[in-house]
């Protein structure tokens, strides 16, 4: 299971309008999913919200129902999270919780303070920049979609990291 963070969604569905990404992402032999907290609380524009109802009736993104907000507070607390967004804790609490279960689960995080986080914690994540990487390696995604995503999102608002080697 890989468990989506706001920022692939927007991504996905406003800075790149490349929704198609998320049935490659499908391909790569994932459930996809998505904490409840971020669908109703970070997904608020029309056209990503839009977007992942459509993939969560169509069965493409689970909705996780894994945390309450008492359990975000004490994990944020516990391991001093004040700095990272709380879609990214969700998706952290999930992945732990998940793990407990004996579940094979990825984060999908791109923001920096979370990802350094997640490695503290043992979290196993990526980025969507990985997710890319491992389509066009998989021969999901061809060199050329490849290149034309990877422009799109340097062209965007992404927070598209300098010190990726492609």
């Amino acid at each position: 299971m890989k468990i989506l963070d706001s920022s692939v969604m927007i991504a996905i569905s406003n800075e790149i309008k490349c929704p198609e990404l998320i049935e490659k992402i499908g391909l790569l032999g994932h459930v996809l999913a998505i904490p409840s907290y971020i669908v109703k609380h970070e997904l608020l524009d029309k056209n990503s919200s839009k977007i992942t109802e459509m993939y969560v009736q169509n069965g493409k993104i689970q909705i996780l129902n894994e945390n309450t907000a008492e359990e975000i507070l004490a994990f944020q607390k516990k391991f001093s999270m004040l700095y990272v967004g709380m879609g990214e804790c969700y998706s952290m609490l999930a992945y732990q919780k998940l793990r407990a279960t004996g579940k094979q689960v990825y984060c999908i995080l791109d923001d920096y303070k979370a990802r350094k986080k997640a490695t503290k914690l043992g979290i196993k994540f990526t980025g969507l920049i990985g997710l890319l990487l491992m389509m066009k390696q998989k021969d999901i995604m061809s060199g050329y979609e490849f290149d034309k995503v990877v422009k799109l999102l340097k062209d965007s608002n992404f927070r598209f990291p300098t010190d990726v080697a492609m």
